[in-house]
Parts: C-alpha cells; structure tokens; sequence
C-alpha cells in the first residue's frame, strides 16, 4: 500500500512538472513581443548590409505578432541567410546575428548571373548585393535546362576546393573556369594573361604542376606573348 502512494505522488509530480513547463514555455511565447526596440544590432551579414536587413524586420510584416520567433523566422525565409539568432538584452536591444550561405561561385541562369552556394543552391543575385571575388562557371548547357548539381558544377567545386589547399592566393584569383568543351577545360587566372588549358580528370595532379611552375617563373604573370598553358601532358608544362 505504502508504494502505491508514493507511485501516485511521483506520477503526480511527474505531470505537475510537465504543465509547469508546457505553461512556461507558452508563457515567454507569447510574452515575448516588444513595442518598439530600443535599437537593432545586427551582425555577421557580409552581402547585404545592415540597413538592408533591419528593413526586414519592419513590423508590417508580422501583422500582429512580433515574437522574437517570428522575428527568426521571418529573417530566415531571405535566400541568402541560412540561420539568424535572435535575442533581447536588458536594455531593450534587439540582438541579431545572421548568419549567409556560402556562396562558392557565379554562374549563368536565364542569361541572367546567380549565386550558387555549396550545397548547389542557385540563388537570384539581389540589387546592392555586395559581391565577393568568385569564379564565374560557364559551360553550354542554361543552368535552367539541367539540375544544379551536375557533372559540369562538380568538377568546378572540386578545383575550386583543390586550389583552396594548395594555394589559397592562387585560389583567390581564379575568375572563370570555362567547362564548355567536353574534353578540357580552361581557368582564367587574375594576373596571368594566357588561358590554362587542363582536363576534366586529372585535377589533382595538373593544378599541382600549375602552382609549381608559377612558383618558378614568376614572369609568366607579366609575358604578354604567351598564348596558353598546357597542362594536360604527362611530367610536363607546355607553355606556347
């Protein structure tokens, strides 16, 4: 008899606790709506700026709920912004940190230039975007007219993370990796004047032997007579 009361007052306790809760959190839910912030801070954007966003969060867009989570929420429906974190302090600040997609690259999408971040996401480019340097991909096929992730845009993520660990200055010029012909293809380089014509396969071995030969001879970046540079042979570089 003794055990049963006291499994009935634990259960009892056990359900007291659950409601608490459950009371608690529609509580702050609902409770968490501000009449007018005494400022924004927002941080941690890098292709809009900070007016841009706080314009999102003009109250006209939440009808009569201004909750901190519909503040989150509604931050988090803008292309560009993978995660916002939203908090009040004591003194009334809202408190927002945003955090973009990365974005690894430019490509062609109805003739028209998008984001494409690295998870294969094609995103419109907005008006007053601050544009990073990326390399531009271009190969024949419209962007429209295939899926995201292809053939073409995979090889192109993996020079570009490829260049990243061997040199990451080298990466920072790359400007166009140009896959439009089925059998090689060719990167533009900021600096270097002659086109590097390399395959589709062998990309570890071919960019390797491109950062080497630019360590060597530091006056292909300013010989206007070279025409191209060949890396598609064997234990060598052509340079015509």
């Amino acid at each position: 008899m003794r055990d049963k009361i006291l499994i009935y007052i634990l259960k009892f306790i056990l359900i007291s606790q659950i409601f608490s809760i459950g009371y608690l959190s529609v509580y702050f839910y609902s409770n968490d709506r501000v009449e007018n912030y005494s400022e924004i801070i927002i941080s941690g954007n890098i292709l809009l700026d900070e007016d841009y966003y706080r314009n999102i969060l003009d109250y006209s867009h939440f009808g009569n709920s201004i909750s901190l989570n519909s503040i989150k929420t509604e931050l988090e429906k803008h292309p560009y912004i993978a995660f916002a974190n939203v908090k009040l302090n004591s003194q009334n600040k809202l408190i927002v940190y945003i955090q973009e997609k990365k974005i690894n690259s430019i490509i062609v999408k109805n003739s028209l230039h998008h984001f494409i971040t690295n998870n294969f996401e094609i995103i419109s480019i907005e008006n007053n975007t601050n544009i990073p340097h990326l390399p531009l991909i271009i190969y024949d096929d419209d962007i429209s007219n295939n899926q995201p992730k292809n053939q073409n845009t995979i090889i192109a993520f993996k020079i570009i993370d490829l260049l990243n660990q061997i040199n990451s200055e080298l990466n920072k010029a790359l400007s166009v990796i140009n896959l439009s012909n089925e059998n090689k293809l060719i990167l533009t380089i900021r600096g270097i004047l002659a086109p590097i014509i390399m395959t589709k396969t062998n990309l570890v071995e071919e960019l390797l032997k491109l950062n080497e030969i630019l360590q060597l001879e530091n006056s292909i970046y300013s010989n206007q007579n070279i025409r191209y540079i060949d890396l598609r042979f064997n234990q060598q570089v052509i340079i015509g």
